[in-house]
């Protein structure tokens, strides 16, 4: 299997395995084959059985952030209840840039029919403003600011 985002470790960051749901274990590379081993049983149509999220903030997030950054997330693509597996890069020492995390998450659901992923670019524009709206931090600024907000 090909090098994953997961587990890239480019300009000297350490990768942390954090979380899985649904895996057989805590292990990027075996998370990845379970996943592909399940698309391939569930005989889907679907080309793609992956989805790679990545969330990247400005500012350090305490765990409850980070569970809640998530949730928002699984809740704007539909992937509650989806299988993952999560990785957090980090520099080492103090680089002033905070820590960053990625999820691989099976696409299939159980039944062979894949999540939708239209309109992510929005989707992701929502999650990261109701990120910085529950968290304190400033909003970045982007041409949708009003429209994401309502």
């Amino acid at each position: 299997m090909a090098l994953h985002p997961l587990t890239r470790t480019d300009a000297n960051e350490a990768a942390t395995i954090i979380d899985g749901r649904g895996v057989v274990a805590l292990d990027v590379h075996v998370a990845l084959r379970q996943f592909e081993a399940q698309w391939r049983i569930a005989n889907s149509r679907a080309r793609d059985f992956l989805v790679h999220a990545s969330i990247s903030p400005a500012q350090p997030l305490s765990n409850d952030q980070w569970a809640d950054a998530w949730e928002f997330y699984e809740e704007q693509h539909g992937l509650f209840w989806q299988p993952y597996i999560e990785v957090e890069h980090a520099k080492p020492g103090d680089s002033g840039r905070p820590s960053h995390r990625h999820r691989a998450y099976l696409r299939i659901r159980p039944d062979g029919r894949a999540v939708h992923l239209g309109h992510s670019f929005q989707a992701n524009e929502v999650v990261a403003r109701l990120c910085e709206l529950s968290f304190g931090h400033p909003l970045t600024k982007v041409a949708h600011n009003r429209a994401v907000v309502a």
